[in-house]
């Protein structure tokens, strides 16, 4: 017996993104209530950092925006639109220039932008040095650059297949890969080489290691969804639509559980007031 199997349609593909997206914003919402939480209790106003609170508030609310969005288009199509629209489902679901399409586009390149811009600023802050940021910070206006120029084919050239556009999208990819295993890897070695120096004191171990172990599962975290979405993307297969919908909630989980992690691994006790305020207040 012969089994035929047919890539699902896009409204298929559109209905299990925004079920993905939905499971991992909530699991993103509950982190992030939690990170807030703690960043209140017990401190002072003057102790809070200022910097990275209005970075996590920033990807709860785009976040939030974008599984409103998503699941505000499966709304619009079921109860508004239905089979009626000229092409079908399809062409709904496929359509870039529609307003929600390109919010949704403008909402993604937001949430990548002030991660990238997050992941940058701790890596400056742990090496106090501007020559180890220079080439992820090009990077970053390489993702600016490419991710406004996606939205602006896609919202007024009225096209998803033009090739141009499809350039811009794998370079936005690229950047966003290459600016954070850039600036992780130096983070990274930065706080190795800073446990290795510390290894004859026990405090430095229980200060840098777990930090840097943090930092490398969430950015590997970060590192495979890009990588992911990449692959499905050139290959072109539907998952791709998949991967780009559930890519704002695994930056958010990405973000938050580097401040939930640390948070719990923070000592009594610092090594210096300099390197504690550049391992745990910088991430």
């Amino acid at each position: 017996m012969t089994t035929n199997y047919s890539n699902p349609t896009l409204a298929e593909t559109a209905l299990s993104a925004t079920v993905v997206e939905a499971v991992l914003y909530g699991a993103s919402h509950i982190a992030g209530t939690r990170q807030k939480l703690d960043d209140f209790r017990g401190r002072h106003w003057r102790d809070v950092h200022y910097a990275m609170l209005a970075a996590a508030s920033v990807l709860f609310i785009s976040s939030t925006a974008h599984i409103g969005i998503s699941a505000g288009r499966l709304g619009i199509f079921l109860f508004e639109i239905g089979d009626d629209y000229p092409g079908g489902p399809t062409a709904w679901f496929y359509d870039p220039s529609h307003q929600t399409f390109a919010t949704k586009n403008i909402l993604l390149l937001l949430e990548t932008l002030v991660a990238d811009a997050v992941v940058i600023y701790r890596c400056y802050i742990v090496w106090q040095a501007i020559w180890v940021v220079v080439l992820p910070i090009v990077l970053w206006i390489g993702i600016a650059v490419s991710g406004s120029a996606n939205i602006y084919h896609a919202r007024y050239l009225h096209t998803n297949q033009d090739p141009q556009r499809r350039v811009y999208i794998a370079w936005f990819m690229a950047c966003s890969l290459s600016c954070n295993i850039i600036a992780i890897g130096f983070l990274a070695y930065r706080l190795w080489r800073a446990h290795a120096d510390a290894s004859s004191i026990r405090s430095g171990k229980d200060v840098i290691f777990p930090v840097l172990r943090i930092v490398l599962d969430a950015g590997a975290l970060y590192s495979s969804a890009l990588i992911c979405s990449i692959i499905v993307y050139l290959l072109r297969f539907p998952a791709q639509f998949i991967a780009v919908d559930i890519t704002p909630s695994v930056i958010a989980i990405a973000f938050y559980m580097v401040f939930l992690r640390v948070g719990l691994a923070r000592p009594g006790v610092a090594i210096s007031r300099q390197f504690d305020c550049a391992v745990f207040d910088g991430l």
